[in-house]
């Protein structure tokens, strides 16, 4: 009987101990995975940043192409008025403009444009919503360390809090693309 007795005290103290391990390595662990949202959040922003990159590099081509066929027609146009009669030249230019037309049906620098200030737009809420997303995980990062018991408990663990710089205190995080700057500002 008094074995018995040992045995369920040895047992329960083992359980208490277990308990306590899996309790303090869950705040470990929960701040761990907070990190890694506000780690996801600031990948989000570099991936926004590169897609704009990556459409501000297809639309400024695409205008760079559309400008050229523009000076191109207007070239001809212009070769076109300096050697013929005035019946010569309007036959010329109806024939030159309906070629364009056929080969070029509109041309699209203006709607490459409004393409380009959509993008714009597009990026600019999208990199709000992910620096949004980014200073809310930060916050919820830094309040969930510094709270007690979790702040005694994560340094009796040994975690070191990790500092992310804010978005919104006159710091900024530098963010880099794959690509680096597109080939338009250069």
């Amino acid at each position: 009987m008094k074995l018995k007795g040992i045995i369920i005290a040895a047992i329960s103290i083992i359980v208490i101990i277990a308990a306590v391990i899996f309790w303090t390595q869950g705040f470990q662990n929960s701040a761990i995975s907070r990190e890694e949202v506000v780690n996801q959040s600031l990948e989000q922003i570099s991936t926004e940043q590169t897609l704009l990159f990556d459409t501000l590099e297809e639309i400024g081509q695409s205008v760079q192409h559309g400008s050229e066929q523009e000076v191109a027609f207007q070239t001809a146009i212009a070769q076109m008025r300096a050697g013929s009669t005035t019946q010569q030249k309007d036959n010329n230019i109806h024939m030159a403009i309906q070629a364009v037309r056929e080969a070029y049906p509109t041309f699209q620098s203006t709607a490459l444009y409004k393409d380009l200030n959509d993008a714009i737009k597009r990026y600019n809420e999208n990199v709000a919503a992910a620096r949004k997303a980014y200073s809310q995980a930060t916050k919820d990062y830094r309040l969930y360390c510094r709270r007690f018991p979790n702040r005694s408990i994560l340094s009796m663990l040994g975690y070191e809090v990790i500092e992310y710089e804010s978005l919104y205190d006159g710091s900024s995080v530098k963010l880099e693309t794959k690509s680096g700057k597109p080939t338009l500002f250069k």
